[in-house]
Formats: C-alpha cells, sequence, structure tokens
C-alpha cells in the first residue's frame, strides 16, 4: 500500500482487492498477495517520469473508468482514476464503489463524478502555483452515456437512483470547471485501476502512466 500511494499506481487495483481481505486471509489471497510482491521486484526499476512531454507543461488532464459489477460477491464495481501532469501520473485512486450501480454507464458516471472532485483540487493547484490561466481541467471517459449524463440531466429514468452527492459534476461541468470528454477503452490510462488487464495492455498503458511514452 505504501509503494501504491507513492509513486506505484499500476498496482492501485491489485492493492484494492487485496485490502477487503486484511481481516481474514486465507491462502489464496497470501498467493495473491505473494504474487504481487514477485511484480513489484521484478519491476523495482519502474518509476513515474516528469518533463518528457514539454507540450503538457502546466496542463493538467485525468481518466476516469469503471468495471461495472466486478465484484461476484456484492456485484458492485470498481473506480479507478488518474490525472497527469507534464508527461507523469501525479494522482490516482482504485477503490470499490459504496453502492451498486444498475448499469455500465450509472458505474462510468460515478466513476467520473469522483474524478471530478480531485479535478477541481487539482485546478485550484494549478492556477495558485502552475498557470493561472488554467480555467478547466479535461477528464476523458470511454462511455458516451456517462459522458453525456454529465451535461444534460438527460434520460432522468434512468439517472434517478443516483445520489445526488454524485450530480455535483454537472454543476462543475457547467461553470465549466471540468470537461468531460470521450477516449477509446484501449487508450483509457485508469483501465489498469478497475480491472485485470492482459500483460501486453497493462505495460502498454503504464508506459504512458510513468511517463516513457507521450500521449501525442
Amino acid at each position: 500500500m505504501y509503494a501504491q500511494m507513492l509513486t506505484r499506481c499500476d498496482i492501485g487495483y491489485a492493492v484494492s482487492v487485496l485490502s477487503k481481505y486484511l481481516n481474514s486471509p486465507t491462502d489464496t489471497h497470501m498467493k495473491h498477495a505473494k504474487r504481487l510482491l514477485i511484480y513489484l521486484y521484478t519491476t523495482r526499476k519502474n518509476g513515474i517520469t516528469y518533463g518528457r512531454d514539454r507540450s503538457l507543461n502546466g496542463y493538467i488532464y485525468g481518466m476516469s473508468d469503471s468495471d461495472f459489477a466486478g465484484d461476484i460477491d456484492n456485484r458492485k464495481s470498481q473506480t479507478g482514476w488518474v490525472f497527469m501532469y507534464n508527461g507523469g501520473a501525479i494522482s490516482w485512486r482504485s477503490y470499490q464503489q459504496n453502492c451498486v450501480a444498475l448499469s455500465t454507464p450509472e458505474a462510468e458516471y460515478l466513476a467520473a463524478s469522483d474524478a471530478a472532485k480531485e479535478g477541481r483540487s487539482l485546478l485550484k493547484l494549478a492556477n495558485n502555483i502552475l498557470n493561472k490561466n488554467v480555467k478547466t481541467i479535461n477528464i476523458s471517459v470511454d462511455n458516451r452515456a456517462a459522458e453525456l449524463w454529465t451535461r444534460q440531466p438527460c434520460q432522468p429514468s434512468k439517472t434517478k437512483q443516483i445520489d445526488i452527492s454524485y450530480h455535483h459534476i454537472r454543476d462543475e461541468v457547467a461553470k465549466g470547471r471540468i470537461k468531460v470528454i470521450p477516449v477509446p477503452s484501449s487508450l483509457n490510462l485508469a483501465d489498469p485501476l478497475t480491472k485485470g488487464l492482459k500483460r501486453d495492455q497493462h505495460e502498454f498503458l503504464n508506459e504512458f502512466i510513468f511517463g516513457y511514452k507521450s500521449p501525442s
């Protein structure tokens, strides 16, 4: 957990899942925990690198994602988001949502709403110490319906069950502080924070998160 919070956002999902069994771990949980330690050891040279993409200097952007009903025990979805600055990740989170989402768009909407809270804080940071001209932070999502819900209260029959605390993102979008834009699932940097991916895709996205490659 210490490594995940400081520099190793690539293990965010694994740590989130294992943390649910801290009180009564089984041999299976210990086996997976040891596998995670082996992964950390074999990738111990991985670290976040900033400054490789000069074009992003002074510009913070984020991506959010969810894994709909990924937990087969309680059918709750997993939220994941990551914010990037100057080529590397600066803030990230992976956690299980508190309520059961009824659809993929709803799960994505809840994830984007949580990411918007962090985006609002980072916008203040950008204005204070980075660039006073920054007025908006972009958050990319890979679900068109969720992106549409952030801009207008459409389809009330599909959103009325969502707790009002999550609708703050609409206010942020209306005021122009947050802008939600679409992104292909294959390029969503938050995807590794919501589910286990195939090795090739996991490593591909990590190269962008760690700053080894530029999104441009």
